[in-house]
């Protein structure tokens, strides 16, 4: 004869409420949500990147001596490296890692080249900007002192022809067989440059080209003048016959 098969009946509460299940206090504090999150903290700390690097250093100031001291190792670690590192022993660590890197990134090279022509290139900008400045200066500089000059001049030539013109008008055969000759100041030896200086200045070109013409001084003078001041008279003559010419193409 078999056992009848127990079943577990389950009551139901008067009220009809399910009640909730009471959990231990150690299970209450594991589901408790934390106020505040805990600091994070850095996962590579400035202390280990710089033991970091220093690791590199010598790692790579190791690779370089032990190809500089053996072939197959050379051979090996230029392999890794991508050229040879055992040509460099002349050379700071730091120096060949940064050769290195910059053959691992040649673009980083081309923009050093690139920035390297601008500066180059700003450098020279700068100094013809400079230059040009300069020259600028020093022709303002020399226009104000040929201006000054000038001026200066130009007031010397103004008072030479008001006496040269007011001794033609006053001269007298009678008292003097010599002309009154064309240059700032008669104390002057006549040349052709200095006559053709005064010139310019002339205030009446024509008529200083007919009173210097030679066959007209001979008659003022009434043919007493002496060979060598005839020749002078033709040169003045000759002189401001061209300027008269000029003027006139002009």
């Amino acid at each position: 004869m078999t056992n009848p098969k127990l079943t577990r009946i389950r009551f139901k509460s008067r009220s009809g409420i399910k009640k909730k299940r009471k959990t231990h206090p150690d299970q209450q504090s594991k589901q408790r949500i934390p106020s505040e999150e805990p600091r994070q903290v850095h996962p590579y700390p400035r202390a280990d990147v710089e033991q970091t690097c220093c690791e590199e250093k010598e790692a790579f100031r190791s690779s370089m001596e032990d190809a500089a001291t053996c072939r197959e190792a050379a051979l090996y670690w230029e392999g890794v490296y991508g050229f040879p590192i055992h040509c460099h022993m002349d050379m700071d660590v730091e120096e060949v890692m940064e050769e290195l890197w910059v053959r691992l990134h040649p673009e980083v090279l081309v923009e050093r080249i690139r920035e390297e022509r601008k500066n180059r290139e700003d450098r020279e900008d700068r100094k013809d900007r400079e230059d040009r400045e300069d020259r600028e200066r020093e022709k303002r500089e020399k226009r104000n002192v040929v201006g000054v000059r000038d001026s200066s001049e130009e007031e010397d030539y103004r008072e030479a022809w008001r006496e040269y013109l007011d001794k033609w008008a006053r001269h007298s055969v009678e008292d003097d067989y010599i002309p009154c000759w064309p240059v700032i100041r008669q104390s002057m030896p006549v040349r052709a440059h200095d006559v053709e200086a005064f010139m310019r200045h002339a205030p009446r070109l024509k008529v200083e080209r007919v009173r210097w013409h030679p066959d007209r001084m001979q008659r003022y003078f009434r043919g007493r003048l002496d060979e060598e001041t005839t020749k002078q008279v033709t040169a003045v003559f000759q002189v401001v016959d061209s300027l008269f010419q000029e003027q006139r193409v002009s």
